[in-house]
């Protein structure tokens, strides 16, 4: 099968809309290859002020709590995963399994979840624009540097991780 998202399966290359507002919260199992929480391969698309949490199962490549693969020119802004990675053959990371040339701004991935210790592949540490964080530190608000929560976000007080305000 081709790639496999909770939110959006797959966005060609010349396609470049912006998806915004928008969370994905089911679980996804595939053997195909390209498996992500929100979007299991994101072309070159904006995606901003998005979340994703669940279980995301594969026993291809590419598997990640957020996005499965990006392609050269997306753009994630202001999104996070709390997403559990279950197998995965190679590629796999609490936020992207396999990125192209990316920009990240203000995107988090809960640490920890299903043995998974980085946001993308075998790459130690944070990739500029991706940040680890603790599910505690998830609930705070004080967490997610330049987000809106006026407007668009919420955590009830720092008792839940981010929802937006329209839920």
């Amino acid at each position: 099968g081709g790639a496999c998202g909770g939110f959006i399966g797959s966005i060609p290359s010349d396609n470049a809309p912006v998806v915004e507002n928008c969370y994905a919260t089911g679980d996804i199992t595939s053997t195909g290859g390209a498996n992500g929480g929100f979007i299991g391969g994101s072309g070159d698309a904006t995606i901003q002020n998005c979340y994703s949490t669940g279980n995301v199962e594969s026993t291809n490549i590419a598997v990640g709590g957020f996005s499965g693969s990006t392609g050269n020119g997306s753009s994630f802004i202001n999104c996070y995963s709390t997403a559990t990675i279950i197998n995965g053959s190679d590629y796999e990371g609490g936020f992207i399994g396999l990125a192209g040339a990316s920009t990240y701004s203000n995107c988090y991935w809960q640490n920890g979840v299903a043995g998974i210790d980085d946001a993308y592949d075998d790459y130690t540490g944070d990739i500029a624009g991706i940040t680890s964080t603790s599910s505690a530190s998830m609930k705070s608000a004080a967490t997610f540097s330049g987000w809106d929560f006026v407007d668009i976000w919420t955590t009830l007080g720092d008792t839940v991780a981010p929802l937006l305000w329209w839920q």
